[in-house]
């Protein structure tokens, strides 16, 4: 079985993926992590000096390798993927038909209150100016969302929820 979590940046893909497989005593994939490592420099650099369109593609080459490696055995994989992979129509496809998805979906405030604090590290909005930034992060969400909708089989609103319910409403879907 492969679990997937999909949601906006900042909602807690990582972390909840990464406790998730913890407590199945199974292998986490980070996307993002496992990028960085195949080509030996961070995420951010990647769409800094490469454009998020080359980004997106080593992206759907890693998660298709990943997918690939679990999809036939019984082993329990557990995978956060980034804010946008399910951009593209091939991730959303891979990702629904060979991944138990579960979308952590959480409002601008909370979305807002965790990306402020790291902003300047995410390529993607760190030059986001701050009378924009509600404006620009709406409309980030709208492109990912139907992503987000399209490849999940739950939705879980994190929304005010402590880690441990999070996770134990994860426990109670798979």
């Amino acid at each position: 079985m492969i679990i997937s979590f999909t949601g906006f940046m900042g909602v807690g893909k990582s972390t909840v993926a990464s406790l998730l497989a913890k407590e199945l005593f199974c292998k986490h994939y980070d996307l993002d992590r496992v990028i960085e490592s195949k080509y030996l420099t961070s995420v951010n650099d990647l769409i800094a000096n490469y454009g998020e369109d080359d980004f997106r593609d080593k992206e759907r080459i890693t998660l298709a390798e990943i997918i690939s490696k679990h999809k036939s055995n019984r082993d329990i994989v557990v995978i956060s993927l980034g804010g946008g992979a399910l951009l593209t129509k091939e991730n959303q496809i891979t990702i629904k038909t060979n991944t138990t998805c579960i979308y952590l979906k959480a409002n601008i405030t909370t979305i807002k209150e965790r990306l402020l604090s790291s902003k300047k590290e995410r390529v993607l909005i760190r030059d986001i100016k701050a009378d924009n930034f509600d404006t620009d992060i709406i409309s980030f969400i709208k492109r990912r969302e139907y992503g987000y909708i399209e490849s999940s089989h739950h939705v879980i609103e994190i929304d005010h929820l402590p880690i441990k319910e999070i996770i134990n409403k994860v426990m109670s879907l798979i």
